[in-house]
């Protein structure tokens, strides 16, 4: 997927998640002379499965 995308289903900036790449905080990798992000749709799922807040998840199932 390309930034823009990933940005739209995360509801933030384009600029935001270009940073989060350069931080390593959302996998991606870069591709072609321009060295442009790309996602892999399956690496953001599992990223985002990984990192989500599961204490809210239990605490509404108790």
């Amino acid at each position: 997927m390309k930034p823009r995308e990933v940005a739209d289903v995360l509801r933030v900036e384009v600029q935001t998640l270009v940073r989060w790449l350069g931080d390593s905080h959302v996998p991606g990798f870069q591709i072609g002379p321009k060295q442009e992000w790309r996602i892999w749709r399956e690496e953001l799922r599992q990223y985002l499965h990984a990192n989500r807040n599961i204490t809210n998840v239990a605490k509404k199932s108790a």
